[in-house]
């Protein structure tokens, strides 16, 4: 019978892939061989084909059994609160069919997901948001699908009517259905402090498979299965190539914080973003105009902000989804404002503007980035 097939999805380059040999001529080769040939012929294949280099033997495994790999999904800088990274730590991941992978969301405040089963453009990324309601239920998850998606996909294929909640499960840790190459899996949301662990199914194919953050469109990395004879990172090693990554993302925000130009008079900057990093800060906090001016926020990032006058609301409150609750350009003069979600592509807009007639302090905030705040001083 035929053998199955091998994922072999895009993602973010760096890290190695030291033991892999999914490339080139070789790949033409080993899947051929896969297509003619029964389970126990493909293995052995695969340990022909993959085994050594050069002729050289296969190096002895460095465990005897199923290991755990931690994975930091986000981080934060001491001393930066408004410094969000966005990226999973390490992206380069390498495991034994069998083994664990415990994910958890080291963020301070940002929510972040775990997905299998995206295409590297995500073309095929199911929907975010409903608007006016939250997240879509396939996206708040968790999901196991043995069924693709779309980008119109809103509900778990296969799943019950009725939607989980937000954000899944409250609990700490969130254990997870095994991963068998599915064609769409995901951990769902996990808050800030939350863990997801996944187990690889032992009979995953050896491959490269991505993996992505729904929420995050820069937030990507490639798991690496190899087979039982090959060896793989200890644990520290893992670390260690996560804290170099984050060491270098955190260079990347300090040159993206130091090169913000100074926005036209009257515009605020939301936020700005690095390669692998979201500034949550309004650039200027404090800005100042004469009444009867227009203040306009604008985003072109890729982390969607809000701009809230008034109200003080939770994260996943279903208010931060909906439409601007003033048309933007409108006067304001006190009261409750919102101006829903605007930021780069994929969000139908990248900024919002009020009208100040009146004098005084008015103060406002993202309401889904904590500590995200501003003042606009009308004169």
């Amino acid at each position: 019978m035929a053998g199955p097939a091998v994922s072999v999805a895009g993602a973010r380059g760096r890290g190695s892939d030291e033991g892999m040999c999914m490339d080139g001529m070789r790949t033409r080769r080993l899947l051929a061989t896969l297509g003619a040939m029964g389970a126990m012929g493909a293995v052995l294949a695969w340990t022909a084909t993959c085994g050594g280099r050069g002729g050289t033997a296969a190096v002895p495994p460095r465990s005897a059994g199923p290991v755990t790999i931690n994975v930091r999904a986000g981080e934060v800088q001491a001393g930066h609160p408004e410094r969000e990274f966005l990226a999973f730590y390490p992206a380069a991941l390498t495991a034994h069919p069998g083994d664990t992978l415990r994910v958890s969301n080291r963020s301070a405040a940002t929510l972040h997901t775990f997905a299998f089963g995206v295409a590297p453009d995500r073309s095929d990324q199911p929907a975010l948001i409903d608007p006016g309601v939250g997240f879509t239920p396939i996206t708040a998850g968790p999901c196991v699908s043995t069924r693709p998606v779309t980008a119109a996909t809103r509900m778990c294929p296969g799943a019950p009517p009725a939607a989980p909640p937000p954000s899944g499960s409250s609990a700490p840790e969130r254990a997870l259905a095994a991963y068998a190459a599915q064609p769409f899996y995901t951990s769902g949301i996990l808050d800030a402090g939350q863990t997801a662990v996944l187990r690889l199914s032992p009979s995953l194919w050896p491959g490269r498979y991505g993996f992505v953050c729904l929420l995050h469109p820069a937030m990507a990395g490639t798991l690496t299965v190899v087979s039982p004879d090959r060896p793989i990172p200890t644990d520290a090693e893992v670390r260690s190539a996560g804290d170099r990554q984050l060491a270098a993302d955190q260079v990347d925000a300090a040159t993206a914080v130091a090169t913000v130009a100074a926005p036209p008079a009257g515009t605020v900057q939301a936020g700005t973003t690095g390669r692998e990093v979201t500034i949550t800060s309004f650039l200027p906090a404090s800005i100042s105009i004469a009444a009867g001016q227009v203040v306009t926020w604008r985003n072109d990032g890729y982390e969607p902000h809000i701009v809230v006058f008034g109200a003080s609301l939770a994260l996943l409150d279903p208010r931060n989804f909906g439409p601007p609750t003033l048309p933007p350009g409108s006067d304001y003069g006190g009261g409750d404002v919102l101006s829903g979600l605007f930021g780069g592509r994929p969000f139908p807009t990248d900024g919002y503007s009020l009208r100040f007639a009146t004098a005084g302090t008015y103060h406002y905030a993202c309401s889904i980035h904590a500590g995200m705040t501003g003042v606009v001083q009308v004169r």
